[in-house]
């Protein structure tokens, strides 16, 4: 989330009709979940035939550059905005419901893909 803004910091590009291109970009709030998913995800299968590729983003200046103009911060709520993200990011015990880790992948993998031991 963006503190100041308080929206989701995940860019799905579309082209002219609102269709997906096939590309995002993904804003991470620690460097360390930027190297565990270029890990983790690259060069992966979703679902069969569906690779999904990784790259950190590279930005370059295009155009002249406009200086941003100066938002006038709440202080009060930058500091809720913070405190909020600390606790959605923590694993502490919690109230049911609130800042759970759950994230579902289907069709990650199939029976086929699983190597199934027994042990008597």
């Amino acid at each position: 989330m963006d503190l100041q803004t308080g929206t989701e910091k995940i860019k799905v590009y579309t082209d002219d009709k609102g269709r997906a291109k096939g590309d995002a970009l993904i804003s991470y709030v620690r460097p360390e979940s930027v190297d565990l998913a270029m890990e983790m995800l690259n060069d992966t299968e979703i679902r069969p035939k569906y690779k999904v590729l990784l790259d950190k983003a590279q930005f370059e200046q295009k155009g002249d550059y406009v200086p941003r103009k100066k938002v006038t911060e709440d202080k009060v709520a930058l500091i809720k905005a913070k405190t909020d993200q600390s606790r959605l990011l923590s694993w502490g015990e919690e109230e049911e419901g609130e800042g759970l880790k759950i994230v579902i992948i289907l069709n990650m993998f199939g029976p086929e893909d699983v190597e199934v031991t027994f042990l008597f």
